[in-house]
């Protein structure tokens, strides 16, 4: 899951805005701050950092605003394509059960039109029953594995959401804090050049802090591909052993009714 687009809204945000004439202070420095945090670029003097210092923050807080909803777009959006996928995936799964089972029946027809003695008959009747009981067995065992999956996909996507939009409030608390302390500076009389360099560390501080949480949050690629791999491992067992099954079901008949053809 990428954080683009909180930090196309909020990063680029503050670099323009930072970096602009309207937020220079009365001395030239180095103002650029992208989300790595790193400072880079150089402004000129025009107006006075704390005078514009209010437009700016509404600006942030309308950025942080826009960046929180599309963060819960695309959290959404995950959410439902995940949930898609797997009613797609239960569909598909119940179609092809549907048409193993024509094709389990037509083959019992076919055994109980060659059944022409009692012994035959009951031979042939525990092979169904044996059949079907495997059949169940197995998909029981595939149910469990893919349920098993589809709750693991949610949980990692569970996880990792509160953990992106935990990063994502922590800047937006981080960067408020900040704006707080530049405007209680410039309030308290400090030279508008001094709250203006101290307010660009600062912010490169929240950054860095918003990017090193965000490198921690696990990602979900190795966790589901963990999931797959153990679906699929339950899964080949359970054909595996429906096919050691059905090979016995099949054995024991074709013993029968050569028993009973030769009595």
């Amino acid at each position: 899951m990428r954080h683009s687009s909180f930090n196309a809204l909020l990063g680029i945000t503050l670099v323009a805005s930072l970096v602009s004439p309207g937020l220079a202070s009365a001395a030239t420095v180095g103002a650029g701050l992208n989300v790595g945090g790193s400072v880079s670029g150089t402004v000129r003097t025009t107006v006075n950092f704390c005078t514009a210092l209010s437009a700016f923050s509404t600006t942030v807080n309308e950025r942080l605003t826009a960046a929180t909803n599309r963060l819960d777009a695309r959290q959404q959006w995950i959410e439902t394509t995940a949930s898609d996928r797997k009613s797609e995936h239960a569909q598909a799964l119940s179609d092809l059960r549907a048409r193993q089972d024509q094709d389990r029946l037509a083959v019992y027809a076919k055994l109980s039109a060659k059944a022409t003695t009692a012994p035959q008959k009951t031979a042939e009747l525990q092979f169904q029953a044996s059949m079907d009981a495997a059949m169940t067995v197995r998909r029981a065992a595939v149910d469990a594995a893919v349920d098993a999956y589809w709750t693991g996909v949610m949980n990692v996507l569970t996880a990792r959401k509160a953990a992106t939009v935990k990063a994502e409030q922590d800047l937006a608390a981080a960067l408020k804090t900040s704006l707080a302390s530049a405007t209680s500076a410039c309030a308290s009389g400090m030279a508008p050049a001094t709250v203006r360099l101290d307010f660009a560390t600062s912010v490169k501080a929240d950054l860095s802090a918003f990017a090193t949480e965000r490198m921690n949050i696990e990602k979900a690629g190795p966790q589901i591909k963990a999931l797959v791999q153990t679906r699929n491992a339950a899964v080949l067992k359970a054909t595996s052993d429906f096919k050691l099954s059905a090979e016995k079901a099949d054995a024991d008949l074709k013993a029968a009714w050569s028993a009973s053809a030769s009595s």
